[in-house]
């Protein structure tokens, strides 16, 4: 019997991480479709509460989903909509969290106005992927 009812907690734990991890999939993806939408119409005033919840719904990703994938996408949503200190912070958190990231290196190479961060940027991306970025 108690077998049975660990298998069964087990299952449930299971059920929720999975759906857990489907919610911020979703997320992901519609905050980067709006991204794009938002981006293509070039941050237009009319689009503000787009790119709000754009923002939203990385955010919501970024605190349910491993990794930096959201993380980097909502820097270059910040990048684009002209908030470049919040852009550089999102960048260089990815960077800390996943230091073997090329994505993120890009990201922060992208995002950064420090000369010194880009410099380390271009290094990382060489190191990293010596084929797209070893000139």
């Amino acid at each position: 019997m108690l077998g049975r009812i660990v298998l069964a907690a087990v299952a449930v734990l299971l059920v929720a991480a999975t759906a857990l991890q489907l919610r911020a999939e979703r997320d992901y993806e519609h905050g980067r479709e709006l991204f794009a939408e938002v981006s293509e119409e070039g941050f237009a005033p009319g689009v503000a509460e787009r790119a709000e919840r754009a923002r939203d719904r990385l955010e919501r990703a970024r605190s349910l989903r491993p990794g930096v994938t959201a993380l980097v996408a909502q820097a270059f949503l910040e990048k684009n909509a002209g908030r470049a200190a919040e852009a550089e912070a999102l960048a260089r958190r990815a960077t800390e969290r996943e230091p073997e990231n090329a994505t993120a290196w890009h990201a922060l190479l992208s995002t950064s106005r420090d000369a010194d961060e880009r410099a380390r940027a271009e290094q990382e991306l060489r190191r990293l992927d010596p084929l797209r970025y070893g000139r």
